[in-house]
């Protein structure tokens, strides 16, 4: 019961959740990073369905979250009450005499435990996808920049850090 029950909320987070964000009043802009102040710009008032959100706005939004502004993922009223309502069909036996005990038991579950559990785990997927998304684009950018044409009449000089084995340098 308790798998059908996570997958069903998660579900229908993952399709009709919305992640909002909202600008956190105690951080003084002046103090801030200019980086900052234009990620509070672009993402301070932001509202997405998830289903259709990218991975660089999942990305920006963690940079964000806790500094400038605070994620929220959340469903809507309708969404909440039809989720709690198969809950409880799921959880009430047939002929049960303590209808209203149990009702009162699962919407404080569900607000207390079961919606924010499948929101962190929602949060972390995403999280997750949109490192990957990342990690695949740098690739690619460095791809591009390695594969190009070497400059014509020009000392190129290429320097490895080296953390392990020590700083080698290529000077072509």
């Amino acid at each position: 019961r308790d798998l059908a029950c996570n997958d069903a909320v998660r579900d229908t987070l993952s399709r009709r959740g919305m992640m909002t964000t909202k600008m956190t009043k105690k951080h003084n802009l002046e103090a801030e990073s200019s980086r900052l102040k234009q990620l509070q710009g672009s993402y301070g008032q932001f509202s997405c369905p998830v289903r259709y959100i990218k991975p660089h706005q999942v990305t920006a939004l963690n940079r964000g979250d806790k500094v400038a502004f605070e994620v929220k993922l959340d469903l809507d009223d309708d969404c909440k009450r039809r989720l709690q309502n198969d809950l409880i069909q799921l959880v009430m036996p047939p002929d049960c005499r303590m209808r209203g005990f149990i009702c009162d038991v699962v919407a404080q579950a569900f607000t207390s435990s079961i919606l924010p559990r499948a929101c962190r785990a929602l949060r972390r997927n995403l999280t997750d996808q949109a490192q990957v998304a990342s990690v695949a684009r740098f690739g690619s950018n460095l791809r591009a920049v390695l594969l190009q044409a070497p400059l014509r009449d020009h000392v190129v000089m290429g320097i490895d850090p080296g953390f392990k084995n020590g700083v080698c340098v290529c000077v072509c």
